[in-house]
């Protein structure tokens, strides 16, 4: 059930096996006990941006047309990133049940999009050796 559906909680799990018909009765501890022997741990779930499929062909295609570049190529390539922090909001987090080597699992993510709110943004970019910084509040 947990390699179903990886957000189902212990207390999830119990009720859902103490509920069935063979009359069974398990506690919340047992099911947490042989849920980590399984190798299925609770973590708090990554977060992704959702990409399309034809986004994540774009995508490929890309880095397979670029795989030959030299170093000297890569230099001449201005890297940008942006990020922000929420300023009034909660850690949202998701748990989720993955094995050590699941981190980037689909089932183990928890897609994300941009939306607006009380928020400080960065963004940042390096070329070459060079690199530059803006802030926005």
């Amino acid at each position: 059930m947990s390699d179903r559906d990886r957000r189902l909680t212990a207390p999830e799990l119990t009720k859902i096996i103490n509920s069935t018909k063979n009359n069974s009765h398990v506690s919340v501890w047992t099911v947490r006990r042989v849920l980590t022997e399984c190798g299925l741990d609770g973590r708090v779930a990554r977060k992704k941006p959702l990409l399309s499929a034809l986004n994540i062909q774009q995508r490929i295609r890309w880095c397979k047309s670029h795989r030959h570049w030299s170093s000297e190529d890569w230099k001449r390539v201005l890297w940008t990133d942006e990020s922000s922090i929420e300023l009034f909001s909660s850690s949202g987090r998701v748990y989720v049940r993955r094995r050590r080597n699941e981190r980037l699992h689909p089932k183990c993510l928890v897609p994300t999009v941009k939306k607006g709110g009380g928020r400080v943004s960065f963004w940042g970019c390096f070329v070459g050796d060079d690199v530059g910084l803006y802030i926005a509040l």
